[in-house]
């Protein structure tokens, strides 16, 4: 799934144990969390460290033209976490086409690959997917909502 995603290019309470980088950096507190992922794994980051990663990892692999903030090796470790994110960004239709993204997805690992017309009608939803992602962005700093995400559960 992530191969196809790099192609176009859990609701919980906050955790407030969470220590990021400086708030107002969402470059920094990217770097920050992708070194603790490099250390000890995903599995390591905290609720809120998981939904910051995984929504930036969202917007920069659907929306590149909007910033170059995450680091290039970012990866969805958490499709939920990164539907929640977008959820406390306040915006409900990226999260909706997350969990549609990841049902095209999971459609297409389980696809007969000799299905030619099950294979276009697939592009054609994740090509409608990524336009009412752009639509999304265009009305939408995402960037400066994610910090503001940062700031709201740095604290």
């Amino acid at each position: 799934m992530g191969l196809l995603l790099e192609r176009f290019r859990t609701r919980e309470a906050p955790d407030r144990s969470a220590r990021l980088a400086n708030p107002a950096s969402v470059k920094a507190t990217l770097a920050a969390i992708g070194q603790k992922i490099e250390s000890g794994g995903g599995e390591t980051l905290s609720t809120v460290e998981s939904k910051i990663w995984n929504t930036a990892a969202v917007i920069y692999y659907m929306a590149p033209a909007s910033g170059d903030r995450a680091p290039e090796n970012a990866k969805v470790l958490s499709w939920a976490a990164a539907r929640a994110g977008f959820e406390d960004m306040g915006l409900p239709d990226a999260a909706t086409f997350v969990t549609s993204l990841v049902t095209e997805l999971a459609f297409r690992t389980e696809m007969d690959p000799r299905d030619r017309r099950g294979e276009t009608e697939s592009l054609i939803r994740l090509a409608r997917l990524k336009q009412e992602f752009s639509a999304i962005e265009e009305q939408h700093d995402l960037w400066e909502l994610l910090r503001k995400l940062i700031e709201r559960t740095a604290c």
